[in-house]
């Protein structure tokens, strides 16, 4: 290993990684691009006290940990601000040498590595997210067909669901079957976004800071959850905007007053 470098920046893909090492000066040392996992494990190990610098991406928090078990410094820096000091052509080269440009700009805050319980907690929104833009797109389905036959169901996912048997036996009898297995496919998403939901408040009883903010007024299981999941360290905030909560809302005309909420 180059004794001069001094920081690692990589570019992360599915199955290639692109290396940088640069030293204090900003000066390109070496180049490398690995085409494996396991390479870029066994690479990651013969570097000592270096930086390793990646974008804040899909995968970076993974190998931010890998490289931390390992004995590395790791910076993981948003990508949308990485964008700016790459100098020619999108490639993974120019990318891996845009993260020294970028890593040396002390303004650049870089973003926490999370650990897997906070990616497990931020995996389950994702799926509870994804699975109920199905469903809001299966009940406006099935609300549009019952409505071309004189029926309505009522909004809300709960409402509609206790509704949507009667009116499906009012349209033809040959629509009975499939509106029915549709409505069987609303309840069983129904039922994955409870699963999920049951998983992330079992979570939040062992973390001390969902619980706390859970008892701040309009902050619920979910909201405390994926605060406590997503923002790794409230230091990196000077200033956050909040509402103050119903009771306050009431007093001015139930319009939503957003508060300073700062640090002491």
């Amino acid at each position: 290993m180059d004794k001069d470098v001094t920081v690692v920046a990589v570019d992360l893909a599915k199955d290639v990684f692109q290396i940088a090492g640069g030293d204090g000066a900003g000066r390109v040392l070496r180049r490398q691009r690995l085409g494996s996992r396991l390479a870029f494990t066994r690479e990651m190990g013969l570097w000592r006290d270096v930086v390793v610098v990646m974008e804040s991406c899909a995968t970076a928090h993974y190998w931010g940990r890998e490289c931390q078990r390992l004995g590395l410094a790791v910076r993981l820096l948003p990508a949308q601000h990485v964008k700016a000091y790459r100098r020619r052509n999108k490639t993974d080269a120019a990318d891996a040498e845009a993260l020294l440009e970028a890593y040396r700009c002390a303004q650049l805050k870089p973003v926490p590595v999370k650990s897997e319980s906070q990616q497990l907690v931020m995996t389950l929104h994702g799926l509870r997210e994804g699975w109920k833009a199905s469903r809001v797109a299966r009940l406006n389905a099935l609300r549009g067909h019952l409505r071309e036959y004189g029926q309505t169901i009522p909004l809300g996912a709960d409402k509609a669901i206790a509704q949507a048997p009667a009116c499906i036996e009012r349209v033809p009898v040959a629509l009975h079957g499939l509106l029915h297995q549709l409505l069987d496919e609303i309840r069983q998403l129904s039922q994955r976004m409870a699963d999920a939901e049951h998983q992330i408040k079992a979570m939040n009883q062992q973390n001390v800071a969902a619980t706390h903010l859970q008892q701040i007024s309009g902050i619920g299981p979910l909201t405390a959850s994926a605060l406590t999941a997503s923002a790794v360290d409230a230091s990196h905030f000077k200033k956050a905007m909040w509402t103050h909560g119903d009771d306050y809302n009431a007093e001015h005309d139930g319009h939503c007053m957003l508060q300073a909420v700062v640090q002491h």
